[in-house]
């Protein structure tokens, strides 16, 4: 099927995205002579109110008063989203963003915008650079400027290029007419180094970073303009790294629905050039990328994945050092005695103890003999084994063995046997239902300690197992809304009950 003229047109542009609206990182500030103007300064109030922008304002001012550059530059530490800057709804786009995420802070009298949530399209991680785009392009100058900027050719070189000027004939010197869209020409290598626009001033660093922001209706994409390098290398740095790590896709929500991403300010020193060609150091505030998820979390998640293939597909060689997940991430290293089954090692046909609340020692069972003959280890292993074949827990048995005390512990099983045995004395029948709790936790990434104290705050201590299935039920409808939402209920109920 042969492409459409639309199709064409939109090929030959560098952003595939619709623009909705812009978000600026700054703001203007007017300048001495021209706050001196009662009607340059009213226009200039015009501007701040949203009512005409700062451009319009500039030209306004030029014409009325004979001003040139009646305005500068202004670093702030808040973001501004002006009406004039968005596509769809104007003011009232411009509003609804500061009613869902503006602060108020010190002496703010208003709501100001110093963070906000961001989602950003779906793309394939060799599209980042349509999410993330920098560049050097010629800023300021007059209307006779040459607007040259920085492009990269398919094979990786950096050029220059610009468009060609339209030439004027006699006849559309007389009328309007439309022209065919110019197509940028190649001026040659783009080297700042040896680059006049560059050494000047004229052409620096622009980096625009676009995405959704949460709440906002809008088909476009919202797009935010820095031309601090540092700060836009960061933000790119940041979103390659999570998307590597979250398999080639950005994770935009967490499993209850909250955004990733957010947006705020740091501020930071940064060198510059004075108006004499001086280097100096300066603050200044510049956008960063706060992410609501632990990147050591996801990759410790995969690495799980990994470990609970088949045994003979991931099973180390002998001698490994493979790291094995924290005990506290298992069992819990609460100072709850109810909550712990004890495995101090024993030696010999010693019994292995549980600890009861009361700090007494309990029923023992007597495990067979560890430093015994090679066939005798074999039959303690075999029978724990058997026991969990016949329990139905077996994989349970399985993965928590693996995540407690590393894959290979078959070959040195006496660890695995002796903790199993304290849970079968203490939990009896329940020991397959005890080792599905740990495991459906360790699934979830929760923090253990902290479900075993809410666990014993909401259904009761463990004791001899039977509150366990309660302890399986709850923490199914602890997680229905996701782990980050069953981890702020945990922690609310705990510091409720004081």
């Amino acid at each position: 099927m042969a492409n459409s003229f639309l199709a064409d047109r939109v090929a030959t542009r560098d952003v595939q995205f619709s623009v909705g609206g812009k978000i600026r990182v700054g703001t203007k500030a007017i300048s001495k002579k021209a706050a001196e103007n009662p009607t340059a300064a009213a226009l200039y109030q015009k501007a701040l109110n949203g009512l005409i922008s700062f451009r319009e304002a500039e030209k306004e001012i030029y014409k009325s008063c004979s001003i040139s550059n009646p305005f500068y530059p202004r670093n702030t530490q808040e973001f501004h989203a002006h009406p004039w800057d968005m596509t769809t709804g104007g003011m009232a786009t411009a509003k609804h963003i500061l009613d869902l995420y503006g602060e108020i802070k010190g002496r703010d009298t208003a709501p100001k915008l110093y963070r906000f949530p961001v989602v950003f399209p779906d793309v394939q991680d060799y599209d980042l650079d349509t999410l993330v785009g920098g560049g050097l392009t010629v800023q300021g100058g007059g209307p006779e400027t040459v607007r040259y900027r920085s492009r990269y050719e398919p094979d990786g070189s950096r050029v220059c290029v610009y468009l060609p000027e339209v030439v004027r004939t006699e006849q559309t010197k007389r009328k309007v007419v439309q022209h065919v869209p110019r197509k940028p020409v190649v001026r040659g290598p783009c080297v700042p180094e040896e680059c006049e626009e560059y050494s000047f001033g004229m052409c620096k660093f622009s980096g625009t970073l676009r995405f959704y922001i949460p709440g906002i209706a809008g088909a476009g994409v919202f797009e935010l303009h820095t031309g601090s390098t540092e700060a836009a290398s960061q933000i790119y740095l940041r979103l390659s790294q999570a998307m590597k790590t979250c398999r080639g896709r950005l994770p935009n929500f967490t499993p209850d629905g909250r955004p990733v991403f957010w947006i705020s300010k740091a501020k930071v020193t940064r060198p510059y050039f004075d108006e004499n060609g001086q280097a100096k150091l300066g603050e200044q505030w510049v956008p960063q990328l706060d992410m609501e998820i632990e990147l050591p979390k996801v990759m410790w998640l995969k690495q799980q994945e990994a470990m609970l293939l088949p045994a003979a597909a991931t099973a180390p060689a002998a001698g490994s050092t493979q790291a094995v997940v924290p005990t506290a991430w298992i069992e819990s290293t609460s100072n709850d005695a109810s909550m712990v089954v004890d495995a101090t090692p024993s030696v010999s046909s010693s019994p292995v103890q549980v600890i009861e609340a009361t700090g007494q020692q309990s029923a023992s069972v007597t495990t067979h003999r560890q430093e015994g003959a090679h066939g005798q280890q074999g039959t303690s292993l075999q029978s724990m084994l058997d026991h969990a074949r016949d329990g139905g827990y077996a994989a349970d048995l399985t993965q928590w063995a693996n995540a407690r005390f590393g894959q290979g512990w078959e070959q040195e099983p006496s660890k695995v046997i002796e903790t199993w045995s304290g849970m079968v004395t203490r939990l009896g029948a329940m020991t397959g239902k005890w080792l599905q709790f740990n495991c459906e936790v360790l699934r979830l990434n929760l923090e253990q300690e902290l479900v075993l104290r809410y666990m014993k705050l909401k259904v009761g201590a463990l004791k001899d197992g039977s509150v366990i299935p309660r302890y399986i039920d709850e923490l199914k409808g602890l997680c229905a809304d996701g782990a980050s939402v069953a981890t702020e209920l945990m922690h609310a109920a705990l510091e409720n009950a004081g």
